[in-house]
């Protein structure tokens, strides 16, 4: 475990040091703050976080992982579970200065979740692979990450569930005990993790709320006679499994999934996420555009019976408003209280 005040001053040094041997460029990202361009030519937010409550734990390929990961303790623990929100860097690296930057920025926004909710918050710091000759995305979690051989790269889905059982340890020696079944929340590609991880391993997780995500993999293999592949659907799921996909572990996880009105980003589009033939047979069975083809992934949730709500906000982009943040955490709170059997109060969000 490393100390996180020693190494935010270590990042700072590094930087002042970059900055004087040559000009930090600056831009502007679409949320209007500003970021240091580094000199590798990768975009890295300036962040300013509290290392109080996060802890960075190292690598550790003996216990199955092969990245660090980030723990944020909120002020109160109120709550036996833990939220995992996985990273998402916009560009490709593996560089774990720009790995940890990149997180920093994300799980400072990310902690009010758990601030509100009492509940710790793992984010793991899974690399951006610059690969030129496949369209492996592991922070997507698409194919090619399920099928790649690079040790450190193969299968972060099952990295990141022993990353959970090293936190699960590390509280539990705190006295303080976590469910085996998680929370799970991502936008944009980490909303794609979020719902092919939960599609993977339904036993592991109790809730999973997934934003600005183009097309959500479907709990079923077959359309019209049509097979669908991960990650379209789950054809082939007892091939990363090693069984078939389970209705009724599906049906025992509460999603929530959602959409701006105007967001025009279309992962489909991009074959780090798709490859071209998948890309194809959601567009001529589903639709051209995310908004033309949800109908059809409501449909078909509800025709499987799951929980499953997926929403649509109007006036919206690619990004979260506070309306949506706030039914996040009414999402999650509503799943913890029927774990405990305690009623709904009236006027919350009905779920």
């Amino acid at each position: 475990m490393i100390n996180l005040r020693l190494l935010l001053v270590l990042l700072c040094i590094t930087n002042l040091v970059a900055e004087t041997a040559e000009q930090s460029k600056f831009d502007l990202n679409q949320h209007g703050e500003k970021r240091n361009i580094s000199a590798k030519g990768q975009i890295v937010p300036s962040v300013s976080v509290d290392s109080k409550d996060f802890q960075e734990f190292p690598a550790s390929p003996a216990n199955g992982y092969h990245w660090p990961y980030f723990l944020f303790i909120p002020t109160q623990l109120k709550i036996p579970y833990l939220l995992v929100v996985p990273n998402n860097t916009d560009f490709p690296t593996e560089d774990l200065d720009n790995l940890r930057s990149s997180a920093f920025s994300e799980i400072q926004n990310d902690s009010k979740f758990a601030e509100r909710l009492g509940c710790p918050v793992l984010m793991p710091l899974f690399p951006g692979p610059a690969s030129k000759n496949s369209n492996l995305d592991v922070h997507s979690l698409n194919r090619e990450s399920l099928l790649t051989t690079v040790e450190t790269w193969k299968r972060v889905d099952l990295q990141l569930l022993q990353m959970v059982r090293s936190a699960q340890l590390y509280l539990e020696n705190r006295n303080f005990r976590i469910h085996d079944r998680i929370l799970l929340y991502g936008f944009s590609l980490a909303g794609d993790f979020v719902n092919r991880f939960t599609m993977l391993h339904p036993d592991r997780v109790l809730a999973v709320a997934g934003g600005g995500i183009a097309w959500p993999i479907v709990p079923t293999g077959e359309f019209e006679k049509e097979k669908l592949r991960y990650p379209i659907g789950l054809a082939d799921i007892e091939a990363f499994t090693g069984k078939p996909a389970s209705l009724d572990s599906l049906r025992s996880v509460a999603w929530f999934f959602f959409r701006g009105s105007e967001d025009r980003k279309d992962s489909v589009d991009y074959r780090d996420c798709y490859a071209e033939a998948d890309a194809e047979l959601i567009r001529r069975r589903f639709g051209p555009t995310p908004a033309a083809r949800w109908p059809a992934a409501e449909r078909l949730y509800a025709e499987e019976r799951l929980s499953a709500w997926l929403v649509i906000y109007p006036r919206v982009g690619h990004r979260l408003t506070p309306e949506i943040q706030e039914d996040i955490v009414h999402f999650f709170e509503q799943r913890l209280r029927a774990v405990r059997g305690t009623p709904v109060p009236p006027g919350s969000v009905d779920w």
